[in-house]
């Protein structure tokens, strides 16, 4: 029984762009405020609803629940953040180099859920 996967390149390329917009977040020298919080937030809603892979949307879950964290506290741990989005990072890298014939194209994921 062929278990395709869900993703596409395209939710993929996607997941790697709003890992890079967390990244940047997170990096700024700016003080975590309020809108960082809420950028983080929406970032994260979004690679949710982008991308169907169960590990990437908890990774992307934990990186909102620790932006809220670092609101709340006002103190930030590079080490936790950097650990967590390089997970992310490493998990798109990883479904993207599996063999051709085990992702599923963009036409492929819409017709199977017919």
């Amino acid at each position: 029984m062929n278990h395709a996967p869900d993703w596409t390149d395209r939710e993929l390329a996607k997941g790697r762009v709003l890992q890079r917009k967390l990244r940047a977040v997170f990096s700024s020298k700016q003080p975590f405020a309020e809108d960082s919080a809420r950028a983080v937030t929406l970032i994260c809603d979004q690679a949710v609803l982008t991308i169907s892979d169960e590990y990437c949307q908890a990774m992307f879950c934990e990186v909102d629940g620790y932006a809220q964290k670092v609101l709340q506290t006002g103190r930030r741990n590079a080490a936790t953040i950097r650990i967590v989005l390089d997970a992310i990072q490493h998990r798109l890298e990883s479904l993207q180099l599996r063999p051709s014939r085990e992702r599923v194209t963009p036409a492929a994921a819409t017709l199977s859920k017919f």
